[in-house]
């Protein structure tokens, strides 16, 4: 069962690209979705911008470039791995979502809070 409070619970069938339903999307702290990036691919933070297009129903054009927040981590992430038992994850702000990014690729957007 999914845990509202940990950003990286999924349930039994695994990562969706479904909106979580337990609380307000315009709640911080809400999972409004979570993700299975794609870690082989070239610029792997364009998803991200995808996802937060995609939420804000607005072209990736129209959204501030990702990098000022997190320069190439996701990438270094996807291509330099640490051990999987060390579980690596990055966490930032992105035009107002709370961004949580683990190791094996899945990703979820919170709204951040004010």
């Amino acid at each position: 069962m999914d845990d509202p409070t940990d950003p990286f619970d999924t349930d039994d069938t695994g990562v969706t690209g479904d909106t979580d339903t337990t609380g307000d999307a315009n709640d911080a702290g809400t999972v409004l979705t979570r993700r299975e990036l794609d870690t082989g691919r070239d610029v792997p933070e364009t998803q991200l911008v995808e996802v937060v297009a995609e939420l804000e129903e607005s072209g990736m054009t129209e959204l501030s470039p990702i990098y000022g927040c997190i320069d190439d981590m996701i990438a270094d992430l996807f291509s330099s791995p640490p051990p999987a038992e060390a579980e690596a994850q990055l966490e930032f702000t992105y035009q107002g979502y709370r961004i949580h990014v683990r190791q094996n690729g899945v990703a979820t957007f919170r709204r951040a809070s004010e």
